[in-house]
This record gives C-alpha cells, structure tokens and sequence, in this order.
C-alpha cells in the first residue's frame, strides 16, 4: 500500500515546492495532474519528474478526462503520456475509454461522482483492467456508508486495486481504505483534487500504523 501525493500542476514554482512536502511528509508517489496545465504548450514536467526522483519519490502522470473530473482536454494529451512513458513514470488513463496501455506501467480508473457504480460494473471493468494487463486498477466513487463501500471493494478482481471514497464527509472512509488494502491511497499536500480528499501526512500516519507500506 502506497501513500499519493496528487499535486495540480499549474505553476513550477509551486510544483516544485509541493513535491519537496510531499517528501516531507512521507508519500511514496506523487501525481501529477497535467490537466490543471491550461495552456496549449505541452507541459515542461520532466524536470519535475527529476525533482521528485531526487527526493527518493515514484511519479504518477495524470491528464485526466472532462468526463470523468478533468479540467480540461488538451491538444497535447499523448503527447505527454508517451513523454511520460519514456521517463518511466506510471500513467493514469482511463479504463472506459483507453485504447491501448500509454506506459509498461499504467493505471486504470474509472469515477462516478453522482451515484455508485451498478452491481457487478466494478467487476466488469476490474476484469477488463487485469486482462489488459494493466499494473493497477483504480475506482472513486461517492458512497454514503461503510457496509456500501465494503461491498464495493470486494467486487475488483485486480490485485492492486485503489479504492477513493468521494464527497463531503467521506474522510473517515478514505483512511479505512487503507484498512481495507487499498493499493494507492490518495492525499493532498496543498490544493484538494477530489471531494473528501484527506492530506497526505494523515495517510501516511494512517498506513504506518498498519505497518502496510509497499507492495
């Protein structure tokens, strides 16, 4: 189990300065959501990527959807994921609407911000994720209660699935995700990029007590 930062990148300063309390704080990744990058040049995230690796970090790229909670849709979407591949870094696309994995290393998500996913659909694309030989499979959703949520865990068929509880007062839930055995547990060291997203220093607190970081 692996604590996340997840850090909007919109100016490199503060970028830079939010990888270095990442690390501070204990997180084993961060992400980089590239789509909080509105300008229509590719953004220059490699040195970013560096940065984070010389302070003993993993990366996780992320140009997410519209659809499914993104900013916006940039011109230079695969660009930046080939990029990213090159590096070496996790990408993080989306299971609906994927094609082909963008790196040896890729996440495959799917949010539901207005209502939990049917019976059986996390399964369905679980399945999908593991056959596409995808390296984790990740689901946010809103949910209102625990039992809910439990059922919805136990549905993914894929070893390394990441469950995100989402909306006001999901906090509690996001911590016991990684009771449950949540592979990435997402947090934020500055600017929330989900609803009920706790801060990465109380994740990291949350699995050390449970003595379950890494794999």
């Amino acid at each position: 189990m692996y604590a996340v930062a997840s850090i909007p990148f919109t100016d490199l300063g503060q970028v830079k300065k939010l990888i270095i309390k990442s690390a501070a704080a204990g997180a084993d990744f961060v992400e980089l959501r590239l789509d909080y990058w509105t300008r229509k040049e590719t953004p220059p995230f490699l040195e970013m990527i560096e940065l984070a690796r010389n302070y003993g970090l993993d990366v996780i790229v992320t140009v997410r959807d519209p659809e499914e909670g993104g900013v916006w849709s940039p011109p230079w979407r695969g660009e930046a994921y080939e990029m990213a591949s090159e590096a070496g870094a996790v990408c993080d696309v989306e299971v609906k609407k994927f094609k082909e994995l963008p790196c040896d290393r890729a996440i495959l998500s799917v949010h539901y911000f207005r209502k939990p996913p049917r019976e059986g659909e996390v399964r369905k694309l679980s399945q999908r994720a593991l056959e596409a030989g995808a390296w984790a499979f990740k689901v946010a959703t809103v949910v209102t209660d625990f039992p809910s949520y439990f059922l919805l865990f136990s549905e993914s068929v894929h070893p390394r699935t990441a469950f995100m509880p989402m909306g006001e007062g999901t906090e509690a839930l996001r911590l016991a995700s990684a009771l449950l055995g949540s592979f990435l547990n997402y947090g934020s060291v500055g600017e929330a990029t989900a609803p009920g997203q706790v801060s990465v220093r109380q994740l990291t607190k949350a699995l050390s007590a449970l003595g379950g970081r890494g794999d």
